[in-house]
This record gives structure tokens, sequence and C-alpha cells, in this order.
């Protein structure tokens, strides 16, 4: 309880920050360049909780802009807990934001939310990315169907590999999206509550993607994910 109830503070003292940032940046709101916010998740989804998420997961389009979706992007992961990999880089995780490189030219190649405490809307970061190969997406409290339709929309043109496990919130509908991803080579389940039938689902993905992608959907949880 007390260490939850730190934790939210501390995350309010740091979306704090970020307001009054963006509004001295002439009402935008962003998170200052030395301040990352992610700090880690409460075991509550309060409506405050919920409106501080909101806000470190708002898509702002004149960041994008700026600095380009790859950067942008990055920079949204690595302040909720995630983490990145550059293409011709692909042995340095990128977790850190005051250590992402200043190059600008840089493409994601794999993105890895385990444990990061990311939203649907933010979500919108990876519309205009063209390199995504890889994406992990473990144990995230707030994954929901949503998050699988829009990775799937936004990355159906590049992403080769996805790891999809201990999401409470997927279903089986959210399962459906990954149909989109046709130049899929891999695609490993696990740890899904809300999933009954996995042989099932299995067959129906077998159906809908490409006949070399290899389908793992077990009910045993892995004892590391990417990364």
């Amino acid at each position: 309880m007390q260490a939850g109830l730190m934790a939210t503070v501390s995350l309010t003292r740091n979306c704090l920050k970020a307001v009054r940032w963006g509004l001295q940046k002439g009402g935008c709101i962003q998170a200052p360049p030395a301040c990352p916010l992610f700090t880690s998740t409460p075991n509550s989804k309060s409506g405050l909780w919920i409106r501080l998420l909101g806000v470190i997961n708002q898509v702002y389009p004149y960041r994008i802009k700026e600095v380009g979706p790859d950067r942008a992007c990055a920079e949204w992961l690595v302040k909720n807990g995630g983490a990145v990999r550059w293409v011709g880089n692909p042995h340095q995780k990128e977790t850190d934001f005051n250590s992402l490189s200043q190059d600008l030219t840089l493409k994601i190649e794999e993105i890895i939310c385990d444990k990061a405490v990311v939203l649907p809307s933010g979500f919108g970061y990876l519309d205009g990315l063209k390199h995504v190969k890889k994406f992990t997406l473990h144990d995230c409290d707030y994954a929901t169907d949503d998050m699988v339709s829009l990775l799937s929309l936004h990355l159906r043109d590049s992403l080769e590999h996805l790891q999809i496990s201990s999401c409470s919130g997927i279903t089986q509908a959210g399962l459906h999206h990954i149909e989109q991803l046709q130049k899929l080579r891999s695609l490993l389940l696990f740890d899904l509550k809300k999933i009954d039938d996995k042989t099932a689902s299995v067959n129906i993905l077998r159906k809908k993607l490409p006949s070399a992608c290899q389908i793992d959907f077990t009910d045993i949880p892995r004892a590391e994910t990417s990364g």
C-alpha cells in the first residue's frame, strides 16, 4: 500500500512538472528533456491514476513534426517504461530517456513493452514507423484489444515477430486484429487468461496469417521475454 502511494505521488509530481514545462513552451504539454516520467506502477486503477497516465500517453503531433515519428515514439516508450532498439544496432536496448541519441535519422527496429505503463491512446505514436520488425507486449496492466488493433494497423507493412503475453485484458477479439500482419514470421502467445480455447485460436490464425508464420500459443509462462 505504502509503495503504491509513493509511486503515485512520484508520478503526480513528475506529471505536474510536465504540465508546467508545456505551459512555458506555449501551451503544449511535453516532458522536460531531462525528466523521465515513468517511475513504477502502483496497484491501482483509480480515476486519478488513469488521468495521469492519459497525460503521459497523449500523442503530440508537434513533437512528431519536430523530431520525426521514430524519435517521438522512442521518447514516449522510454518515458513509460518501454524500450526500443534501432536499425543497425540490434544488441543495444534503449531504456533511458536522458541517454537517447540525438541522431534524428535513427529508425526503430524493435519495440519492447515489458511491464510498460502504456495506454492505447499512446499507440498513435506508431503511425509513420516503417522499420519495426519486432514487437513485445508483455505483462502490461493496461493492454487492451484496441492496443493490438492499433499496432497491427500501423505496423502491418513491416512487423515480422510479435509476442503478446501475460496481458489479462487481451481477448479473442484482440487476436483477430493480428490477421492484418501479413509479413509476420513468428507469433508467440502465452498466459492470456481471457482466451479459453487456445487450439481454436491458433487454427483461426493459421488460416489467416502467412503459411510460413510459426505460431506458438501455450499456457506455460516463459521465464524470459525479449530483451
